[in-house]
């Protein structure tokens, strides 16, 4: 196809600036899909960082500064998968397991945190975080927010 463009003083903006063409790509059909042609079959594509979909900010034990805990997912097994990150940097759990977390309110009200409390997190709220080792090897994190 074809396109010729005439009376080029007529179009507004100004001059026109005329770009270099880079190489044209072919394209071979197959059965079910376009297959490039003249392509590097070496190249492989960076893969994409994973974006945060929730920043809170935790006050762990015996810190006086907030960390920044990005969570990739709104699930409870991402927070505990983070915060765990972030206290074996802090405290020595020794292979314990975080079995539980809890939040406490301002009301001092005590809820259990599931997915449903992940989704209704606001971005960028900042919370204190305590450990409780129990005597079976589990860890209870409570929340303060």
């Amino acid at each position: 196809m074809l396109i010729v463009l005439s009376h080029l003083d007529d179009v507004e903006g100004g001059d026109l600036i005329p770009l270099p063409l880079g190489k044209r790509r072919r394209f071979s059909m197959g059965p079910d899909f376009l297959e490039p042609l003249d392509c590097d079959p070496t190249y492989i594509p960076h893969l994409r960082k994973k974006r945060a979909v929730l920043c809170i900010y935790v006050k762990l034990p015996g810190e006086a500064a907030y960390r920044a805990i990005y969570l990739n997912h709104l699930t409870l097994q991402d927070l505990i998968s983070k915060l765990s990150e972030k206290l074996s940097e802090k405290i020595d759990l020794q292979g314990q397991q975080i079995t539980s977390v809890v939040r406490c309110t301002k009301r001092n009200l005590t809820v259990r945190i599931d997915d449903d409390s992940i989704h209704q997190l606001e971005d960028e709220t900042d919370m204190e975080v305590d450990v409780q080792l129990n005597q079976d090897g589990t860890v209870q994190l409570t929340l303060k927010y």
